[in-house]
């Protein structure tokens, strides 16, 4: 045998190995030449100790077969290491299959001890690996704080190359120290980064509302560069490009708000939006001059209630009032509100009645029910609330009805059904409230139906010997030609002959369209 033959052998029997493990802790040490169990000599200690050992050796071999195994494959550890390893194993079960459980237990605790100790090393090898990945993505991250905080910067990128070195020469431990300080030293920079950014935030706004774009426009830059997806950073430069060339205008709004001519700048914002609808700042500005209008109405209806109340006129004040809640809620006002419908109770209940008769007659049906269950509140007893509720309540669920019943026909005529189209629109007539206005969608449907309603000419060929039927309208018949007056509608049309599949025809029939022919046949 040549001596280059030797390496190779030896790495063959190391994964010959390493194939036999498995099948050991299949068959258990009693394969092989040991024996089977009963013909070994008892061991020392009874069965707990023998429990034991097996246990042990449990362990021993899918540490060797299953977690030494994968490392080998990864590369984390080499052939002769690994050979290594398969030895020990083998001594241990040789000396466990001929009953030195004391001397084999020893020796799988060494190696359970050994491979536990290489296999911690890898893990701390992987850790080490994986916090250098992540650092180096953070730090390329942080990369434009480098300028702002040179020292800082080069400080943590230097403890962060004594990591690399470290995991370089297999010092896993001391890279990991490494890593993690470098970890606090980068969260540190990213917190100093936050308030870096939220400086220039704060400046770009001040910068905008003065109108200053350039300013604006480099303090949100600067943001940018350190923070490329800082969405504030981003919609600030929008604002920045929203306010370009309309400087003067801005400037003649703010002026006019200032002054607190609110109702002349809203128009004079509008005015602005037309000429750029989708201006996110001419938007946000007029939302604010609405809200501004809206605190300067409220406060002026607050005056009103006040003076109408001083002067005895309590329905003016209930009016201001409620109006004021529209604009805002605000309980001191529901408070006060009540207290006034309290004294005036009969004056609100006569408004409230007649907003609710105002509503039936106009056909809202929900308001009323609820203006007349208002009603209801201020004085329980009374007859016409109790008899308006009941009617509105009537009311609506015949619109119900007759909205759900108008839908079906619509849904049917468009469908060709115009018969069940006809007898949906029939009941939606039936349950029509008397005082709901006709739509245009009820009136065309209406007059589809009457030109639907009109007999149109068929005419089917056929073969003479197939037997052709329509269900309810022609019944089995053979012929050649024959001509039908049907109603608009959509049919099934069937063909039957013995010895051939029967044939189905969808026959839409529509006044619309007129006469129409079709041909069946199965073949």
């Amino acid at each position: 045998m040549s001596q280059k033959k030797g390496p190779v052998i030896f790495i063959a029997a190391i994964f010959l190995g390493l194939i036999l493990v498995p099948v050991f802790i299949f068959f258990g040490p009693g394969v092989g030449g040991g024996g089977s169990r009963a013909e070994q000599p008892p061991q020392h200690g009874g069965s707990a100790r023998a429990s034991d050992l097996e246990e042990l050796a449990r362990q021993a071999r899918l540490l060797v077969s299953d977690r030494l195994a994968a490392a080998l494959r990864r590369g984390e550890i080499d052939l002769e290491t690994m050979g290594e390893f398969n030895r020990q194993l083998q001594r241990a079960e040789d000396l466990q299959s001929r009953g030195r459980g004391d001397q084999a237990r020893a020796q799988f605790e060494q190696l359970i001890e050994s491979a536990e100790t290489e296999l911690a090393r890898f893990e701390l090898a992987d850790k080490a690996r994986s916090l250098e990945a992540s650092l180096s993505a953070q730090l390329a991250e942080l990369a434009p704080l480098q300028s702002r905080f040179p020292n800082a910067y080069a400080a943590t990128q230097s403890v962060f190359e004594e990591g690399k070195q470290a995991l370089a020469q297999n010092a896993f431990s001391a890279a990991v120290d490494a890593f993690e300080e470098t970890e606090e030293r980068v969260q540190e920079l990213a917190e100093r980064g936050v308030a870096v950014v939220q400086q220039l935030l704060e400046t770009g706004d001040a910068r905008l509302k003065d109108l200053a774009l350039e300013a604006a426009s480099e303090a949100y830059e600067d943001a940018l560069r350190i923070d490329a997806g800082n969405r504030k950073a981003i919609q600030g430069l929008e604002k920045v490009s929203a306010l370009e060339g309309i400087q003067e205008e801005i400037a003649a709004i703010d002026l006019l708000i200032a002054d607190g001519r609110l109702d002349a700048a809203l128009r004079a914002t509008e005015a602005l939006l037309e000429t750029r609808p989708d201006n996110p700042v001419l938007s946000d500005r007029r939302k604010s001059i609405r809200d501004l209008i809206n605190a300067r109405d409220f406060e002026n209806l607050l005056a009103e209630a006040d003076a109408a109340e001083e002067r005895g006129d309590l329905v003016a004040a209930i009016d201001a009032l409620e109006a004021a809640l529209e604009i805002r809620a605000d309980s001191s006002l529901v408070d006060r509100l009540r207290r006034i419908v309290e004294e005036r109770r009969q004056i609100k209940l006569e408004t409230t009645l007649g907003a609710a008769f105002a509503r039936l007659q106009a056909a809202d049906y929900p308001a009323a029910r609820d203006l007349y269950r208002e009603a209801l509140s201020i004085d329980e007893s009374s007859e016409e609330a109790q008899q308006g509720l009941e009617r509105s309540a009537r009311l609506l669920i015949a619109e119900v009805e007759f909205r759900e019943n108008l839908e079906a026909a619509a849904r049917t005529a468009e469908a060709g059904r115009f018969p069940l189209a006809a007898t949906f629109f029939n009941r939606a007539m039936a349950t029509r409230p008397s005082n709901l206005p006709e739509t245009e969608r009820e009136r065309s449907l209406r007059q589809e139906l009457e030109v639907q309603s009109e007999q149109v000419t068929v005419t089917i060929r056929s073969d003479n010997r197939t037997f052709v039927s329509i269900i309810g309208v022609l019944p089995p018949e053979q012929f050649r030609t024959k001509e039908l007056s049907v109603f608009p509608d959509v049919y099934k049309v069937r063909g039957t002959r013995r010895g051939e599949a029967d044939v189905e025809i969808e026959l839409r029939v529509n006044a619309r369209e007129g006469p129409k022919t079709i041909t069946v046949t199965n073949r």
